[in-house]
């Protein structure tokens, strides 16, 4: 009962940070999570190193490595392949009604567009079939899924094709909205008949990016999960830097809601404007 009343909990609290737009309430939470768990790796990193216990070139590999899954979080998040757009008329179209200007001239291909999300799912995909294997090695005596499992090479493995394969999921079927809104303000791709063909060639580029996107993430949690455990047998303790990811990824997304939010009084006065 009282996990059900949590949950309920966490559920309110995460709908009510997402509706005021400052970022993906479970992804705040999680991540307000995980800094507090950095208090104390920090606080252990910081006493190994004042005592001796860890030398100033381990420290510097691994701040070090942190900077640069920092800087790979972030190439995450911005990362796109651009498709240039053209008018049909010389003004945009908008329910109809001619615009003086153009909003965009591109259309983004974003290479992880579903964020951290692809790391997230993976993680809970793992954990419960670690927990799977557990049960049923302590209900039947069977211990080879377990076994397996706990091997390091197929614990990496998992989370690098895992990974990848949650990044190319795309349930909104983007290709096909994408064309629809490019019908409806009149544009298209130049060189490129509107509708099927469009689709197709969307498809294609929606495949490329997120296959590229994909695999950069899925390599990153997998070095990072790698440099983790050596932290672990070197000193005991971990940063987490795939749990890092997941506070950066959040950060990013929430920065570009709240940017959203001051604009939209800008775009409905311009609008109003040019209708």
């Amino acid at each position: 009962l009282k996990l059900a009343a949590g949950a309920v909990m966490v559920k309110w609290i995460s709908d009510r940070v997402t509706n005021h737009g400052i970022g993906e309430g479970s992804g705040v939470i999680l991540s307000l999570f995980i800094l507090n768990q950095y208090i104390g790796s920090m606080k252990t990193i910081v006493s190994s190193f004042v005592a001796g216990e860890i030398a100033v070139a381990q420290l510097s590999l691994f701040f070090g490595f942190f900077m640069v899954m920092i800087m790979g979080a972030i190439c995450l998040q911005y990362g796109c392949l651009k498709v240039r757009l053209t008018s049909y008329n010389k003004d945009l179209l908008l329910n109809g009604k001619q615009l003086k200007e153009e909003f965009s001239t591109f259309m983004p291909f974003p290479i992880n567009p579903g964020g951290m999300g692809p790391l997230i799912v993976t993680s809970f995909l793992i954990q419960f079939l670690k927990a799977g294997a557990n049960a049923l090695a302590e209900s039947t005596n069977f211990y080879a899924p377990a076994m397996l499992l706990s091997n390091h090479l197929v614990y990496y493995s998992l989370h690098f094709v895992l990974c990848l394969m949650m990044n190319l999921i795309d349930l909104n079927g983007t290709p096909e909205k994408a064309q629809a809104f490019m019908t409806r303000i009149g544009t298209r791709v130049e060189g490129v008949k509107p509708g099927e063909a469009t689709i197709r060639l969307f498809r294609y580029f929606q495949y490329i990016t997120r296959t590229w996107g994909g695999f950069f993430l899925a390599s990153m949690v997998t070095v990072g999960l790698v440099v983790d455990d050596y932290m672990l047998k070197q000193i005991g303790v971990t940063i987490g830097y795939t749990s890092m990811m997941i506070v950066v990824g959040t950060v990013l997304q929430a920065k570009r809601q709240i940017e959203s939010l001051k604009q939209m009084p800008k775009l409905k006065e311009k609008i109003e404007e040019d209708i």
